[in-house]
């Protein structure tokens, strides 16, 4: 068995920041990362980023994806912050325990979409824009500003005083 072409490690780096996406479409009702469910979310990406020791410098709840701009100290912290924050993620929304596994919930397919989405943000004018996304996505998820597609090229003259650049 070959392995799949383009299959390279995720893009990580220990001096920059990076804008870090957790995303699933099985995250909805009773299952969102929102509503009541939203403060555990936080308390959890809390706890994980002091156990593990990564800086957390921005934070939207979206209900079913997350954006977090974080520091990582290193490439293996990186590796076991995943690994944690997505597992204690998973097991405080759907509440699972050993009866009630994973699988009687989500069957063979797992809660998560894809592979965590990970941008090392180098400039300064990327960690801008990198902010302001967050906070694009976290007004946008309060109902602060309508969703638009054209994302932050469409935010309005108006609008501009929520964003730092």
């Amino acid at each position: 068995m070959t392995k799949a072409k383009n299959r390279h490690a995720r893009p990580i780096s220990s001096k920059d920041p990076m804008h870090l996406v957790l995303r699933s479409t099985k995250a909805k009702g009773a299952h969102s990362f929102g509503n009541k469910n939203a403060a555990r979310v936080r308390g959890v990406v809390d706890r994980n980023c002091k156990r593990y020791g990564v800086k957390l410098i921005q934070y939207s709840n979206n209900f079913n994806h997350l954006h977090l701009l974080v520091k990582f100290p290193s490439r293996a912290i990186y590796l076991r912050f995943i690994r944690s924050l997505t597992g204690h993620l998973v097991l405080t929304v759907t509440k699972a325990n050993k009866f009630a596994g994973l699988k009687k919930i989500f069957g063979e397919n797992g809660f998560w979409d894809f592979r965590p989405f990970t941008r090392v943000v180098r400039s300064w004018r990327g960690y801008v824009v990198a902010k302001d996304y967050v906070t694009l996505n976290e007004l946008e998820a309060l109902a602060i500003l309508p969703k638009r597609g054209g994302r932050l090229r469409a935010v309005e003259p108006g609008e501009r005083h929520y964003f730092t650049g």
